[in-house]
């Protein structure tokens, strides 16, 4: 074992030692799985789990160092009625990703045995399974949807891993890429985004091929695994560096590093909200910064607490937790209103917006993994 993954490893260690026994056993669900040649200690999509100072400079470090952290006042509200729970089949039993897409549930997760992993398409209104669709593999990490299809990436064998493009009509795998690394999933009009290779990969939505691969900048093997789009473009994100670099569409380049953290902040997850991004810093900070990277807000979600993911609609930032509820921020006045979940549920793990109904929905772990409506439609 190297000594980033040793530091890692004390560290969580550390971390776990000091916090309430949890129902379940978050390192297996919370930790995306590893890179397997050019970053031997990789993140999925965003979800940094470093806590270890990566050595850079930083131009912005001294401008940073004196922001005060400000505890904002919280409202708390309850959830969706207990009717808005949706039970996964006996062909999912933990669920690794989600999306909400025009009105439906898409899930995908670990199936039985280490047997093949299923990618589903649920009613919310019945929690019926309309389309089931099959992988060559258990290893689902990422998914989007668009256009009629959905796309998928896994790992194969621990070995490579793959896009996977299934055709809703169909419930067919219609194409299959094969990449090397673990990395982000992004889906825009024209264009699918994925990294791989020490670098961001362009791919052809109508025929699942790389039409441009995009170098950018790393740190000796650490590049960026996390790809972001939103009113502010494409990004890509070095957990690793703290470094976004914006990605020029027209021409398929990457822009110069922008540092937003100083390496010494776990970036985990990021979001684009009208003109600033948001960042969410292990273990429960959430920064906001302007385009050219200067912190205007810090917010701390809770004592003691563990925020997971981070999906942004029009007006709020919903950030996911291992206890019984979530945390809505007002992107506008930064006010933070924890929602509590259903009775008896807790671990909201994974979250998605659906963009054309407004419903907020998370994955939960207790009692057992579930979906479960955290808002419907706009939120008040």
């Amino acid at each position: 074992m190297n000594d980033l993954d040793t530091q890692l490893r004390e560290t969580g260690e550390r971390w776990r030692a000091a916090q309430p026994e949890p129902h379940v056993d978050f390192t297996r669900v919370a930790v995306p799985r590893r890179s397997r040649r050019i970053v031997a200690a990789g993140v999925v999509v965003l979800a940094a789990a470093a806590l270890v100072v990566i050595g850079l400079a930083t131009t912005r470090s001294t401008r940073h160092t004196h922001l005060r952290i400000t505890q904002e006042p919280t409202t708390r509200v309850t959830t969706a009625p207990s009717k808005s729970i949706i039970s996964l089949n006996h062909e999912i039993t933990q669920v690794q990703t989600f999306t909400a897409a025009d009105g439906k549930l898409w899930v995908t997760g670990d199936a039985p045995n280490g047997g093949p992993a299923h990618v589903q398409q649920i009613d919310p209104a019945s929690g019926v399974v309309i389309v089931d669709v099959t992988l060559p593999d258990n290893g689902p990490y990422a998914l989007a949807v668009g256009d009629g299809t959905v796309w998928v990436r896994a790992q194969q064998n621990e070995e490579s891993t793959a896009l996977f493009k299934i055709d809703v009509a169909t419930q067919k795998i219609v194409a299959t890429l094969v990449g090397q690394n673990d990395g982000g999933l992004v889906v825009t009009a024209d264009a699918v985004w994925i990294n791989d290779n020490g670098g961001l990969q362009r791919v052809d939505p109508a025929t699942a091929k790389v039409i441009a691969t995009i170098p950018l900048v790393a740190a000796g093997p650490y590049t960026s695994l996390g790809v972001v789009a939103g009113p502010l473009g494409i990004w890509t994100v070095n957990s690793y560096t703290g470094q976004l670099q914006h990605i020029d569409t027209t021409h398929n380049t990457a822009g110069p590093p922008l540092q937003i953290t100083t390496g010494k902040e776990s970036i985990e997850w990021i979001a684009e909200v009208d003109h600033s991004f948001w960042v969410e810093e292990y273990p429960n900070r959430l920064v906001q910064l302007d385009i050219n990277g200067r912190k205007l807000r810090t917010l701390t979600l809770g004592a003691g607490e563990r925020t997971f993911d981070l999906k942004a609609d029009d007006r709020y930032l919903w950030l996911g937790t291992e206890r019984a509820h979530v945390f809505r921020v007002d992107a506008t006045t930064g006010a933070v209103t924890t929602v509590d979940l259903t009775a008896g549920f807790s671990g909201s793990i994974n979250l998605s917006i659906d963009a054309t109904t407004g419903d907020v929905w998370a994955n939960t772990l207790n009692p057992a993994p579930r979906i479960v409506l955290i808002s419907r439609g706009v939120s008040p």
